[in-house]
């Protein structure tokens, strides 16, 4: 079980939002991030300080903490719904920018938004340097499916973000108008979509309903139609594994600031779900992950291209010391050494391995252990044949059932290749030197004679209650008494 290295702060959790008050969250710069990041910078330094690598490479720790920083740092909440749902005036409202008056959806609609775009909003009062990507997505209709993660995965790489960072907050804005019509069915469309965006379940996503343009309807009705939108937001996330929270709903009037209600309140959802997300012992593991791929992978790059300065087994044990800190554990380097036999066959791979168990001390898992002394024992020319053998098998069996394929379907043709050369001439009488076969009909009696060759079959006659008669006939037709049959037609 991953244990919460960001775990609560001494400051009070916000207390919850109360719609018949009016009070909001309220928030303290959460001292504990800062803390975090300078504990992750002190594992690279000092699972490297017996190395060169960062001397002559100053930057080695900058580009390792880059990944997980910006994991750390930065977060996306994705806003979904149908055209004309409004999230583009929420969006810009919980950016902090002027909206615009509502504009109803149609063919003379010139600022729909056509592509995934993203706000960023500054959250000092929660801690220093922490961000929020708000993205605003194209509407969804059944009819012109959006791809949801073709545009997500658009709006990462603009940002500079690691593909990785996959969104666990999410806004799913429909119309009170539009419920009817963005029924259950086209919710589970939606959830197709959603499927791509692969959500890692080790971690839950949360989904806050919100009803937009609620000014269309009376208050009494609210409450029926929050419930409403929530069942439809379960049904869009319910491959997902999602928790969808209770629903919220929002109003703008540009005219009128009083019938202006939603941003504040969508923001405090934002914030608490994230402050959350922030200490849970899931998101621990996600950074760990992502540090224990940075270490790897630039480690794996610095010993390829400064191979002299450090070998490559002083690095791996490096790399190997950093990610076991970050995870509580302290590595058994004497245990990776005896299994490694050459630089290049360093089990880099295992660093995403190492466990988050309850044991003291990190071993290579068994699998690789045994792989590597295997290869110790034996030498590298013997594992070098057995898979050259192994090879071959694997490239010998197709081409043998190649053959098989083959065989048959060249008989099939010789087959094919007689029926189609068989000539007859309408013949009836009752030859002799006939053999009776259990053919239906005369159709397939001429067609078995047929396929049984010149060499063997010339003649065929058949009769409905004396069946199917073939063979070489003799001369002798004495004793005709009009069957129907053929027979071959001399070239």
């Amino acid at each position: 079980m991953h244990q919460p290295l960001l775990a609560d702060s001494s400051a009070p959790s916000p207390p919850a939002n109360s719609e018949a008050s009016g009070t909001s969250w309220t928030f303290v710069n959460d001292p504990q991030i800062p803390k975090l990041l300078e504990m992750i910078e002190g594992f690279v330094k000092g699972g490297f300080r017996d190395t060169r690598v960062l001397e002559d490479k100053p930057d080695f720790t900058q580009k390792v903490l880059e990944t997980p920083f910006q994991l750390i740092l930065t977060h996306s909440c994705l806003v979904l719904g149908p055209a004309g749902a409004g999230k583009t005036t929420l969006v810009q409202a919980l950016g902090g920018e002027c909206f615009q008056p509502a504009v109803q959806p149609g063919p003379h609609l010139r600022n729909r938004t056509e592509k995934a775009q993203s706000i960023g909003v500054d959250l000092e009062d929660l801690s220093d340097k922490l961000r929020l990507e708000i993205i605003d997505t194209p509407g969804w209709c059944p009819e012109k499916s959006t791809d949801i993660h073709a545009q997500y995965k658009e709006v990462l790489r603009e940002k500079g973000l690691p593909k990785e960072h996959a969104p666990h907050i999410i806004l799913l804005c429909v119309p009170v108008s539009m419920l009817r019509q963005f029924d259950e069915d086209k919710a589970k469309q939606m959830s197709e979509q959603l499927h791509k965006l692969k959500f890692d379940r080790r971690f839950t996503i949360k989904v806050l309903p919100v009803a937009t343009k609620a000014d269309t309807e009376s208050r009494d009705a609210l409450p029926d139609l929050q419930a409403a939108i929530k069942k439809l937001a379960e049904a869009a996330f319910e491959s997902s594994g999602a928790f969808v929270d209770q629903a919220e709903w929002t109003m703008f009037d540009p005219n009128d600031a009083s019938r202006v209600r939603g941003p504040n309140q969508v923001m405090s959802w934002i914030r608490k779900a994230l402050l959350q997300q922030l200490r849970s012992a899931e998101f621990t593991g996600l950074w760990r992950l992502a540090l224990a791929k940075s270490v790897k992978d630039h480690t794996r790059q610095h010993c390829e291209t400064l191979p002299a300065n450090d070998s490559a087994l002083r690095l791996f044990n490096s790399a190997c010391r950093t990610v076991a800190a970050a995870y509580g554990r302290d590595p058994d380097l004497e245990a990776c050494k005896s299994v490694t036999l050459l630089p290049e066959e360093l089990p880099w791979w295992a660093l995403l391995e190492i466990p988050d168990s309850e044991a003291k001390t990190w071993q290579l898992p068994y699998d690789a252990a045994f792989w590597l002394g295997l290869r110790k024992r034996v030498g590298p020319w013997s594992i070098a044949a057995l898979l050259f053998v192994f090879s071959l098998v694997l490239l010998i069996a197709p081409l043998m059932s190649m053959d098989q394929m083959m065989g048959k379907y060249n008989n099939s043709n010789d087959q094919l290749d007689r029926m189609t050369e068989c000539q007859w001439t309408d013949k009836t009488g009752q030859c002799t030197g006939l053999v009776y076969i259990g053919a239906p009909n005369k159709t397939e009696c001429s067609d078995v004679c047929c396929r049984m060759g010149k060499d063997y079959c010339s003649t065929w006659q058949y009769r409905d209650s004396d069946g199917c008669w073939l063979g070489h006939p003799s001369d002798d037709c004495s004793g005709d008494d009009g069957w129907y049959g053929g027979q071959l037609s001399q070239p």
